[in-house]
């Protein structure tokens, strides 16, 4: 960017729809050997899962979730869980906010999946104050195709990093797109401070460690969304039924962090044209079927008309 680049703007165009550039990646392998082949894929009521991605998607969520959402360890309350699971998985099929999934290995295991949902309102405070009440109880109840704000209240992985991977190559470039079309205001996830119960202090000083950088290495969640620069906005006693989390959830809004990244999380969006560092009294001839959305500090967002 040239020395007077505060006297100029940027242009962007989007397509009139988001496609990722890129969905093929590579994944640690932890058991030791070259790095895995990973692929990023999309289900919703258009693509719907299939069963034997419902019942991977029901497993990983079980076996991370089913003790933090009321569900013990015991082989009846197991099979409660696995259910309720299925359940979940199967509701996704309904809704046209898509599941996103990272499968991995040779014969495409799932790695993880990430059920964001979009929920009316445009503001923190019309944010729901517990997990149930933001999920419908898990069954994704309250997602609003047109909702204008974002968030992930559930990631289940068992595979390590492929959680990271969908956060950084596919929710927070596509929620980019959407905030840069102007069809949301919030970019969000809902996360539980998995590792409190071991901390004395209060949930303040724990998150003050968290932004710190000290916060134990068990912490596995809010560690992830600090590092994808997340700000925690808000802390909801009785957010969640999970001890270890002492009972909390937080709002961890990445609002700030895309406004401050929009190019580059853009780049990973096919189609999308960015012409910098434009005089600003210099218009460009974008035709008319590309409609103007927002500006973004210095960023002037159009998007093509379908």
């Amino acid at each position: 960017m040239n020395p007077t680049a505060s006297a100029c703007k940027n242009i962007i165009l989007l397509p009139s729809s988001p496609k990722l550039l890129k969905t093929v990646h590579e994944i640690e392998n932890h058991k030791g050997g070259p790095a895995q082949k990973a692929i990023i894929r999309f289900f919703n009521s258009q693509k719907p899962m299939d069963g034997n991605v419902i019942m991977q998607a029901a497993g990983i969520s079980q076996d991370g979730w089913r003790s933090k959402d009321g569900f013990t360890v015991n082989m009846q309350d197991g099979l409660e869980g696995l259910h309720y699971y299925k359940e979940q998985a199967i509701a996704r099929n309904g809704i046209s906010t898509p599941a996103i999934a990272v499968f991995y290995g040779e014969s495409w295991h799932l790695g993880a999946i990430i059920y964001p949902i979009r929920i009316n309102g445009i503001k923190l405070e019309d944010f729901p104050t517990n997990w149930k009440q933001l999920t419908g109880n898990g069954m994704w109840t309250t997602d609003s195709p047109n909702g204008r704000i974002i968030t992930c209240p559930q990631v289940s992985a068992n595979m390590r990093g492929s959680s990271q991977l969908l956060i950084a190559e596919a929710v927070l470039p596509l929620s980019a797109y959407l905030y840069a079309a102007n069809e949301l205001d919030l970019v969000t996830a809902y996360t539980r401070p998995s590792a409190f119960s071991s901390f004395s202090g209060s949930i303040e000083d724990y998150v003050k460690l968290v932004k710190n950088g000290k916060s134990p290495k068990e912490e596995f969640a809010l560690n992830m969304h600090q590092k994808f620069g997340a700000v925690f906005a808000r802390i909801d006693k009785d957010g969640c039924t999970d001890p270890a989390a002492g009972n909390y959830n937080l709002v961890a809004d990445y609002t700030p962090y895309v406004q401050a990244n929009l190019l580059s999380l853009l780049s990973k969006i096919e189609n999308v044209i960015a012409v910098t560092d434009v005089p600003l009294g210099k218009t460009l001839p974008l035709g008319n079927n590309c409609l103007f959305c927002r500006q973004i500090g210095n960023n002037y967002i159009y998007k093509i008309a379908v």
